[in-house]
């Protein structure tokens, strides 16, 4: 006659091995999909700050260039507008008035030039670009602020 395993014991190896297993499976997987490059790494985008317009309407511009090195290369470009006066002011202020993106666009190789940014009036502002590849987000307004586009050739419209 052998010694068996009193019911409560086996009980807690079964759920100990039962909670590893949900614990360790969804992991493999998900080191097997990050190493594929299906999942991004979440590190594998870098954004740095490539042009900064003060002063222009009374609001300030920021042109950012964004890498990704994910499944595939991927790059854009950002450009966002925020309060002259909200950059200025109290830390509340500033955390209530954050910088809004204004126009996103992929550009047609890395070395292509940045956006230009001017003013064409009171309230107007013109942005301009010699070409792109595709344009992901355009906004024409930004409060009382009216903003124009010279592009002069969107690769794929």
């Amino acid at each position: 006659m052998s010694q068996q395993t009193p019911a409560p014991e086996r009980l807690q190896r079964k759920t100990l091995l039962y909670v590893g297993m949900s614990i360790l499976a969804p992991a493999t997987v998900y080191v097997i999909l990050l190493t594929t490059g299906v999942v991004p790494w979440p590190y594998a985008c870098s954004t740095e700050t490539a042009l900064q317009v003060k002063g222009l309407s009374g609001a300030e511009f920021e042109v950012t260039d964004t890498a990704c090195d994910t499944f595939a290369k991927e790059e854009f470009v950002n450009v966002y507008v925020s309060s002259t006066k909200a950059n200025e002011a109290a830390w509340i202020t500033r955390l209530l008035n954050r910088k809004t993106l204004l126009f996103r666009y992929v550009p047609q190789s890395p070395d292509d030039p940045l956006p230009s940014i001017t003013s064409s009036g009171p309230k107007k502002v013109l942005i301009s670009i010699a070409t792109v590849s595709s344009i992901i987000s355009q906004s024409n307004r930004w409060g009382d602020i009216s903003v124009d586009y010279q592009i002069s050739h969107i690769q794929y419209p």
